[in-house]
This record gives structure tokens, C-alpha cells and sequence, in this order.
């Protein structure tokens, strides 16, 4: 069988176990572990004292660009995390200028950050007042969740900031048609 890597003599690590030897990988994902693999190869890595860990994937990440690209743009962003472990990561939306809360702003991050990341990625929507309309289209382009605005300036205003979240929140599961999931997790959260 030909694959395109093999790392050889790491010590692999997974869910389970432990393992001595050697990882083949093959369009991406990894079809054989055991020792002294007899594959070919175009790539073989040596990683003898090496650990060979799973990518790590950081859920909650704040990439900056566009708009504030001086701070953290997806090309640095991505490179620290690489160099990290991390080999996936989904982005904040509400950090970049504009946010991404329209459709039109999701596609523009998506093209940003296809030409620039080192690795792969994945992007939130922004659920925020007045923006509900555009759930369903930035879900249907590849948003893979949404984010709430949720900032209060102080206690004085708590009871208008918890009703306009809960309704910002209901418009925004009705879109998906469910409600009740949603609900329950924004009870939990205001408590």
C-alpha cells in the first residue's frame, strides 16, 4: 500500500493507550498503526524520543482580521497555534471589523481566512440585535455556530439586557426550530 507519510518510531499516543512504533497516513488520515510498517512512502519522519500526539482543535479562538489585523490576523493567529499542537480552531465572530454578522461579512472572513491560514478552521456567526435575518444564510455558507453579543454595562441595567438577550435568543432558535434546547441553556446562563 502506498500512503503519503509514515512517522516512524514515535511514541504514539491515543485515546486508550500508548504505543511504540510507527503511523502511516493516507489523504489525510491515518490508516495503519504497529511497528516496523512495511508501507512505501513519500514522506518518512524519524521521531524516535518523539511523542506523536493528536492535533489539538481550540474551540474559542479570537482572530482579528479584518479590520484589526495589527492585533492578530489569521496568518500569525494560525502560525502561534500551529506551532502549539492546535491543528484546527473555530473563530470568534465579533473581534474583526466589521463582525461577522451578515452573510455577505461570513463569506468575506471565509475568503480571508482560506488564503491565509496555516490550518484548517472553521467560523461562528454573531447573533446580535436586528441581525436575526441572516442566520439562516450564514448557516447555510458554513457558519458552524453562533455566538451571542453578550455585554452589559452594569447592574443598572441587568433587567433590559437579560429581556433583550432572551428575545435576541429566541428569534435566533426559532431560525433553527429549536427553541427549547436553547432556552434551557440560556436559563442556565443568567442564573
Amino acid at each position: 500500500m502506498q500512503v503519503e507519510t509514515i512517522i516512524k518510531n514515535g511514541t504514539i499516543v491515543t485515546p486508550t493507550q500508548t504505543i511504540r512504533g510507527d503511523l502511516a497516513i493516507r489523504a489525510g488520515k491515518i490508516v495503519a498503526i504497529g511497528q516496523e510498517l512495511t508501507m512505501t512512502a513519500k514522506s518518512v519522519i524519524d521521531a524516535t524520543g518523539q511523542l506523536v500526539l493528536p492535533g489539538m482543535v481550540d474551540a474559542h479562538v479570537h482572530i482579528n482580521e479584518p479590520g484589526r489585523s495589527e492585533w492578530e490576523d489569521y496568518r500569525t493567529g494560525s502560525q502561534a497555534l500551529a506551532a502549539g499542537g492546535t491543528t484546527s480552531m473555530i473563530v470568534m465572530p465579533l473581534n474583526a471589523l466589521p463582525a461577522r454578522t451578515t452573510a455577505a461579512e461570513f463569506q468575506r472572513h471565509q475568503q480571508i481566512a482560506t488564503g491565509q491560514s496555516y490550518i484548517d478552521f472553521a467560523l461562528y456567526g454573531g447573533l446580535v440585535p436586528g441581525n436575526q435575518a441572516e442566520i439562516t444564510a450564514m448557516a447555510a455558507i458554513g457558519a458552524i455556530g453562533f455566538k451571542a453579543f453578550m455585554a452589559t454595562t452594569g447592574t443598572r441595567f441587568r433587567a433590559i439586557f437579560i429581556t433583550l438577550m432572551i428575545l435576541i435568543y429566541t428569534e435566533g432558535c426559532r431560525q433553527f426550530r429549536q427553541p427549547d434546547y436553547d432556552w434551557l441553556f440560556m436559563r442556565r446562563m443568567l442564573r
